[in-house]
């Protein structure tokens, strides 16, 4: 009986326990669809097919980049704008002057395209207040004068290696309250890549290439008209010039288990010249002739030469103004003139070698000791029109024997070119507006000449220069009367001439 009550106890035991291990499966499998998934999100699977029925892709690892690269716009009172190397790379040019001038904040200072003017250096001019007033930096230090004869002391950027530059941070407001006057216009901060390793070599190889398509002017004229009524050649076809080559190979390398590290770069520049006459629209300086049609235009300083006198016009009324020169002539209100054009730069020759290294190494977390080198000689040519005697003021006598009957009843037969006072050395002519004195006499200069005689008074021509035709040959001389008695009057003469068709003014007796 005892044996049978047990028997029923332990089976009563056994099926509880079994019914309590089979309580959650039961309850798993009936769960009600639909319902939400409980517990903590990680635990729980991706479910393989979405409520639509599509099946769910898996899951995919979200990459956050640049939460650790430092940005100056985080951490500067005023905008920064940077420059990094995919843009100097993606200008495709080698000139780093030619990528900051992209930047509105960056004004046209020398660069390669400069040819009046240039002084062979590579500037950068922040808001148009001149380079003077801009400091150019290399990883925050200051970046040394380009030209020490220069008036403005700024920084030569032809010394920068672009292959080597990580980025250049352009601060144009609050930079001279930290380094002073000489940044009233900003500050361009080039931060070179001083951790490079390995060995690289960045080459750039560009060229120019134009259609001379004869284009249209004002008035109805093409190009080749104008030019045509100088007497010059059109540049015709397709050009291809102004070919720029541009290498640099760096070498970098740590040392020391990584407390040390040296970078070094060599590089070189070379670079063809663009001639304003090897273009169409550029071989003619085009000028208004006020009438509205452009002519092929230039300077008055010029060959054979101008002057500038006082003329009758043909109302009768007395007027300053040009007159051209020739042979034993003068053409009042006629000018001779100069076409400056072919001879300017569109672009610059230019050849550089740079070379330079970077190191550093740490011998303690206080104490961290650096060297930067960096050499650069760059050679330059700066052309424009041969110069010239510009508008200077000298005296002529009316007895010169170089005078033609022509050109002395233009410039001595009127009265309004005779000198008759001195304003300090320089001469007064009758008919001059700022003469105070014009109905004074004529002032006369006794020839000091032995036997010489004396003439009545000297005329007082202004002659400005003589410059050489032949642009090849730099030389230039300038025409100065002698000593002669008589009348003088004034003029003003501009010339561009050889110096073997010079010729001294004797006094005659």
């Amino acid at each position: 009986m005892k044996l049978t009550l047990r028997q029923h106890l332990l089976g009563s035991t056994l099926l509880v326990g079994a019914s309590a291990f089979g309580t959650p499966a039961m309850a798993q499998d009936t769960e009600p669809a639909g319902s939400e998934p409980t517990g903590p999100v990680e635990t729980q699977l991706t479910p393989s097919v979405s409520a639509e029925g599509e099946d769910v892709q898996g899951g995919q690892d979200i990459i956050v980049t640049g939460s650790r690269i430092p940005q100056p716009n985080l951490e500067s009172a005023s905008p920064v704008t940077v420059v990094n190397d995919q843009d100097i790379k993606l200008s495709g040019t080698s000139r780093i002057e030619d990528v900051l001038n992209q930047l509105p904040s960056v004004g046209a200072a020398q660069a390669s395209g400069v040819s009046n003017g240039a002084t062979g250096t590579a500037e950068v001019d922040l808001r148009y207040l001149g380079p003077k007033r801009s400091v150019v930096l290399v990883n925050g230090r200051r970046l040394m004068p380009g030209d020490p004869v220069s008036t403005n002391q700024s920084a030569d950027l032809n010394v920068i290696p672009s292959a080597l530059v990580r980025r250049a941070e352009v601060l144009t407001g609050g930079a001279s309250s930290v380094y002073g006057a000489d940044a009233v216009a900003g500050v361009v901060n080039f931060i070179m890549d001083t951790s490079f390793e390995g060995v690289r070599f960045d080459g750039n190889w560009s060229t120019w290439q134009h259609n001379q398509d004869d284009p249209s002017v004002s008035g109805g004229l093409n190009m080749s008209d104008i030019l045509a009524s100088r007497g010059y050649a059109q540049p015709t076809g397709s050009v291809t010039d102004g070919r720029s080559i541009d290498g640099t190979v760096t070498i970098g390398a740590g040392f020391d288990d990584g407390r040390g590290h040296a970078v070094a770069y060599f590089g070189y520049r070379n670079t063809k010249p663009v001639l304003q006459r090897d273009r169409d629209y550029s071989a003619c300086v085009i000028q208004n002739t006020g009438g509205g049609i452009p002519r092929c235009g230039g300077s008055a300083t010029a060959n054979p030469g101008n002057a500038v006198i006082f003329a009758t016009t043909t109302e009768g009324s007395i007027t300053s103004t040009l007159a051209a020169l020739g042979p034993g002539t003068i053409a009042p209100f006629g000018s001779n003139i100069y076409n400056y054009g072919p001879l300017n730069y569109f672009q610059r020759p230019d050849e550089r070698y740079i070379a330079g290294t970077f190191a550093d190494y740490e011998i303690s977390p206080a104490i961290k000791p650096y060297l930067e080198f960096m050499f650069m000689d760059d050679r330059t040519a700066a052309q424009i029109a041969p110069s010239g005697d510009f508008g200077n003021t000298l005296t002529i006598n009316c007895d010169n024997p170089f005078m033609s009957t022509a050109q002395f009843d233009v410039i001595c037969g009127n009265s309004n070119n005779l000198i008759n006072g001195f304003l300090g050395s320089f001469p007064l002519a009758v008919g001059a507006p700022y003469n105070p004195n014009p109905g004074d006499p004529a002032v006369l200069f006794p020839n000091t000449v032995p036997g010489a005689r004396t003439i009545i008074a000297r005329t007082s021509s202004s002659f400005a220069a003589i410059r050489k035709a032949d642009p090849a040959s730099p030389t230039f001389v300038t025409r100065r009367g002698a000593g002669c008695s008589g009348h003088a009057a004034t003029c003003r003469m501009s010339s561009r001439t050889t110096p073997t068709s010079s010729t001294a003014v004797r006094s005659t007796s």
